[in-house]
């Protein structure tokens, strides 16, 4: 009889009222963070690098082109260009370093790698054993033997690094931590210093410039991958140089080890950050 004729317009606990209204018109205050990917690879960061600042919309990416190359040209080059470099990548990470070799005893380590399905055929085919050689037997290479025969030559290392989610997302509230990974390639010790493996051409030492980082957008992808790592090794002054003399290939965001940061002329509407940056014009002068 008491539930045929309940009261519904009394409230019979006030306080349990209002704890249900509270709960059942709870509004997650972080609702957009949740679309939010909390872990990327440098790989990924590079392509949001190339994302189109005026739209927000992905630089469209062509399909692989399928050259029409006559079948004898063909033969003669079954790898080239950016393949090759990744047959020579792939070797130099397998290689055994505390080795000293001459061309036969290359030719047969080779051909190991081969035989243990570590290394393609298509891949070893197109390594030119003098290019080897030529880095084995520079300063670099004799350095890396020698951390090698020292177990201080290391090769392919996982790192994970954790940065605020307002460096990627400066829309973003949460505060989180957005953990970044990749692999180094190789690196070694020294005398008691680590050296990475971005070698200066013209010292044959690890690149120890004022520059922290560099960071280029161009249209180009593979432009600006070689552009970052070229314009690293030079210093600041050399890097906005360039860019000067190269300005409508290429825009770009330096760091320095001393905590500047500079951004050139064309990213300049688009660019956010917290901290204080230079905008570099193409008359030389800054802002």
């Amino acid at each position: 009889d008491v539930l045929e004729h309940w009261d519904t317009s009394r409230v019979y606990a006030p306080e349990l009222k209002a704890r249900l209204e509270e709960q059942a018109g709870f509004s997650y205050p972080y609702e957009n963070d949740r679309k939010m990917k909390m872990k990327f690879t440098v790989s990924e960061l590079k392509k949001r690098a190339y994302l189109s600042e005026e739209s927000g919309e992905q630089i469209f990416e062509e399909p692989d082109v399928i050259p029409l190359i006559p079948q004898f040209l063909q033969e003669q080059e079954e790898l080239a260009g950016a393949s090759r470099g990744s047959a020579y990548h792939k070797l130099l990470e397998l290689l055994d370093f505390t080795a000293e070799y001459e061309e036969e005893s290359l030719k047969q380590a080779i051909g190991r790698l081969c035989e243990e399905n570590k290394l393609s055929g298509e891949m070893a085919a197109c390594i030119r054993i003098r290019d080897i050689l030529g880095f084995l037997r520079c300063a670099s290479g004799a350095r890396m033997h020698r951390a090698a025969c020292q177990s201080q030559l290391y090769r392919e290392q996982p790192f994970v690094l954790g940065v605020d989610a307002k460096e990627i997302y400066p829309e973003g509230t949460c505060g989180e931590v957005i953990l970044i990974q990749g692999i180094i390639d190789v690196y070694f010790e020294e005398d008691g210093e680590t050296y990475i493996h971005i070698v200066n051409p013209g010292t044959g030492y690890p690149a120890d410039g004022d520059l922290a980082s560099v960071t280029v957008v161009s249209e180009d992808g593979t432009l600006a991958d070689a552009l970052s790592t070229a314009l690293y090794l030079m210093d600041c002054e050399g890097a906005f140089s360039y860019w000067r003399e190269h300005r409508d290939a290429f825009d770009m965001i330096l760091i320095g080890k001393n905590g500047e940061i500079f951004v050139t002329e064309g990213l300049e509407s688009s660019f956010r950050g917290e901290a204080g940056y230079s905008v570099l014009h193409g008359d030389g002068s800054r802002s």
